[in-house]
């Protein structure tokens, strides 16, 4: 029998026995009903005065050791099993927390909790060293009036969670920051955490690789002018032996591609730099994909690939000629050094209301699935003999990432074996320009 009911029937017993006491006195003839009240009147009476007991031991004015009776002493009972489970709870999340912060305050990226407002919910120590936010009293702050960095309230106010912004730390000269702002929960109003790392020596050892690229492709490219030169004089002087004509034809060819190397690197090392979009204006986009379009048919020879460009008349984008000149002239002529003669390259420019685009679709073999993420990385490829056979250097691709980077651009590879390839470049409409349309 279980304590509950086995106290319930104490109880009833107490009830029943009163009950008969009380009806003692009608098997006497007299009248009841004052007994029965005054028995019944007892046993509430007794009741209260257990209910009143057990409330002073919730509030700890008696001590423990004063048990109560019956059900009372029952409910007094599960109530200290209760709130024994409960501390006991209590203290193992609490030891987790201390767990969790010790690892929190080990790692050196700073952790800002922000709510939907924007204001900081909680920080890490070490928000303290990188952004000078002292927890607790930042909390319900506003973060950018807490921090000096003017780039932080476009990257709040655009909730991005996309790629690191890298800016100059707001505390320390020569220190920079990699800003990165993840959505926390899925809401109507999200919260976000900021995190912030420092990433100087990072910074510097790619400071280190752009200067050392650019400084050897700098210095090779006189070298490799003289060269070609003189190869291309030896190719064309009458008085060489025949013999030695295979020999000059093959090192005029890598002397070729060894400029070409050159010319792309130093390409990267200056989109690497960001400089800023001083020499931006507007740029007849159809206009320049159409002589491009007459480069590639020059290019293509004798493989005849049908080329066609459908361009929308007046639609310009506001960029730096130079640099979309170099992204489009890739995209066209890789679809002409790596499909097969005769495949048809289409090439399209429109707008649309979110923007414009510019699209170079191919029809031939195709790449496969698992190398579309990497064909923006340097030197990659998907099948490098064919690769170095057409020229191709390796950077072209990256050349194009780069490009579309600075111009709030990414490019979109969408690829199926033996059907064809379709890469496209999207612009914001903030950088769409329309015009008159000419001829």
């Amino acid at each position: 029998m279980t304590t509950v009911r086995r106290w319930w029937l104490e109880e009833l017993a107490v009830i029943g026995g009163a009950l008969a006491l009380g009806l003692l006195p009608l098997l006497a003839g007299a009248g009841a009903g004052p007994v029965v009240a005054t028995v019944l009147g007892a046993l509430l009476a007794w009741h209260a005065l257990q209910a009143s007991r057990f409330l002073a031991w919730l509030r700890d004015e008696i001590d423990a050791s004063h048990r109560l009776p019956g059900l009372w002493g029952l409910l007094a009972q599960d109530h200290e099993l209760a709130l024994r489970r409960a501390r006991k709870g209590w203290q193992r999340k609490h030891r987790y927390q201390e767990r969790l912060g010790a690892a929190v305050a080990a790692l050196p990226d700073a952790i800002v909790i922000l709510d939907p407002q924007q204001r900081v919910e909680w920080c890490s120590p070490q928000a303290g060293p990188l952004l000078g936010l002292a927890w607790p009293e930042v909390a319900g702050r506003p973060l950018v009036e807490l921090v000096a960095i003017p780039e932080l309230a476009d990257l709040l106010a655009q909730e991005a969670t996309g790629e690191p912004l890298r800016v100059p730390s707001p505390l320390r000269a020569g220190t920079v920051l990699s800003l990165r702002l993840i959505e926390l929960a899925q809401d109507r109003r999200p919260r976000h955490v900021l995190l912030v790392r420092d990433v100087t020596s990072l910074h510097n050892l790619d400071r280190v690789r752009q200067d050392f690229i650019a400084n050897v492709s700098h210095e090779l490219r006189t070298p490799l002018t003289v060269l070609r030169g003189f190869l291309e004089s030896m190719q064309e002087d009458g008085e060489v032996p025949a013999a030695w004509s295979p020999a000059i034809a093959t090192m005029l060819a890598q002397a070729r591609r060894m400029q070409s190397l050159t010319e792309d690197l130093l390409t990267l090392s200056r989109l690497e730099l960001g400089a800023p979009d001083a020499e931006a204006e507007t740029v007849d986009v159809g206009l320049l994909l159409a002589e491009l379009v007459e480069d590639a048919r020059s290019l293509s020879g004798e493989q005849a690939h049908v080329i066609t460009l459908q361009a929308e008349r007046g639609l310009q984008l506001h960029g730096l000629p130079r640099d979309l000149r170099s992204a489009f002239a890739n995209l066209l002529f890789n679809a002409v050094l790596h499909t097969p003669p005769r495949t048809r390259i289409r090439v399209g420019w429109s707008g649309d209301g979110d923007g414009a685009r510019c699209s170079v679709r191919d029809t031939g073999q195709g790449i496969a699935a698992e190398h579309l993420p990497r064909l923006s990385e340097r030197f990659y490829r998907v099948d490098p003999s064919r690769s170095r056979a057409s020229g191709g250097t390796g950077l072209g691709l990256a050349i194009v990432k780069h490009v579309l980077l600075r111009h709030d651009s990414a490019l979109e590879i969408d690829s199926k074996p033996g059907i064809g390839s379709t890469f496209s470049c999207r612009f914001p409409a903030a950088r769409v320009r329309r015009a008159e349309a000419k001829p």
